[in-house]
């Protein structure tokens, strides 16, 4: 878990500093080229390096924005992944601490799954305004999310992990006891 972590960071790292350099290269080209040798200003369609530039930025912006969204999904999972194996560790029980570590890797997996039938929810018409389409697009995080949670629910429930009827977390197991 922790080599994968760590190269997540990692490729995130450089796909970001990778969709700078491209962004900064394109952008200043197109200073040089349009602003200083041609007198134009930079947006100018008559820059040819206005292409380059707006190339370099959605390279920039797609690469590094792409790579923040990986490190930080793949982080998440890994943390609590690694906070349910500690949490179970003291009980012995291998099987816990296997459903624990499991758990959140089986939601985000759900998860990614209702959020792609969540785009199946979005209809707009054409020509629909600003109030419209976002309505459209709210009922499809609302329609994920209300999914996802019903969806955690049923799995929890199917993994049998304790909960605070005299399980592991309430007040009076050995495991809360320890820590508080």
């Amino acid at each position: 878990m922790l080599t994968f972590g760590m190269g997540a960071s990692l490729q995130a790292l450089f796909a970001r500093v990778g969709g700078g350099i491209f962004t900064k290269a394109a952008d200043v080209g197109a200073d040089l080229v349009g602003k200083v040798e041609a007198g134009i200003p930079e947006d100018d369609p008559r820059n040819p390096a206005t292409i380059a530039d707006n190339v370099g930025d959605n390279v920039g912006d797609v690469a590094g924005m792409g790579a923040d969204l990986y490190e930080s999904y793949y982080g998440s999972i890994l943390a609590t992944a690694s906070l349910g194996a500690a949490a179970y560790l003291s009980l012995g029980d291998a099987a816990l601490q296997f459903k624990a570590v499991v758990a959140p890797m089986l939601v985000a997996a759900i998860g990614t799954l209702l959020s792609i039938a969540g785009i199946f929810v979005v209809r707009a018409r054409k020509g629909s305004s600003q109030k419209e389409l976002m309505a459209s697009l709210n009922r499809a995080v609302y329609f994920s999310s209300i999914l996802i949670v019903i969806a955690s629910w049923f799995l929890l429930r199917a993994l049998q992990l304790p909960n605070s009827t005299g399980g592991v977390g309430s007040p009076s197991s050995p495991v809360c006891s320890r820590v508080f």
